[in-house]
């Protein structure tokens, strides 16, 4: 039952990639990214351990970079998980650090409404840091039946400078919907990977 709605949550997060950009993405990998020096020659960087997939829209010339899904909180052997997908946009094939980085949460619970309300903050190192308002993606809707299960999904395009407090955190704490979501170091440290990729401001990224 627990497997059946893992895939459910990765369909979702599919989807919501494809309403915007047209194509579903292939499944996620760990990624070498060919970098173009002055000559116009390629060489390949070291190869990525966090895993990311990379999707290029012909027709909208945007390429999107879609984190591994991260996993923040589950049930082992019931029903229940929720989940974060991040994701960043840039034209053609070369990096531009984003303005905006996308922040996806869904929540599937048996007994509890886990999102009760859009509020989303963040406690980076012991600073409480303002997130604003989560909002519900227009081709979602929020399934609350009396006795669940209870599903949701809150997204936010987070500012890019709120994104790298948040990726650059030795201890940090999301609170979406007013549950509260500790990231582990390995989650800390793939989020941290994710920012520097942003960075490479001009690298050709396939």
């Amino acid at each position: 039952m627990k497997f059946r709605y893992t895939l459910l949550n990765l369909f979702l997060s599919l989807l919501l990639i494809e309403s915007t950009f047209g194509q579903r993405p292939r499944p996620l990998f760990a990624t070498n990214s060919q970098v173009a020096d002055s000559s116009g020659s390629t060489k390949q960087k070291e190869r990525r351990k966090t895993k990311v997939d990379v999707k290029y829209n012909k027709q909208k010339d945007l390429s999107v970079v879609v984190l591994e899904q991260l996993k923040l909180w589950d049930t082992p052997g019931t029903l229940g998980e929720v989940t974060m997908n991040v994701s960043f946009v840039f034209p053609t094939h070369r990096i531009v650090t984003p303005k905006t980085v996308s922040m996806v949460f869904t929540a599937y619970t048996k007994e509890t409404i886990e999102f009760k309300y859009d509020g989303f903050e963040a406690i980076i190192d012991g600073q409480k840091v303002d997130l604003g308002h989560l909002e519900r993606p227009h081709t979602f809707y929020r399934s609350v039946k009396p006795g669940g299960p209870f599903f949701d999904v809150l997204e936010k395009a987070v500012p890019y400078e709120d994104f790298a407090r948040i990726a650059s955190g030795k201890q940090v704490r999301l609170i979406v919907g007013g549950s509260p979501y500790d990231l582990s170091a390995d989650q800390r440290q793939i989020l941290a990977d994710f920012l520097t990729l942003m960075q490479q401001q001009g690298e050709e990224f396939k």
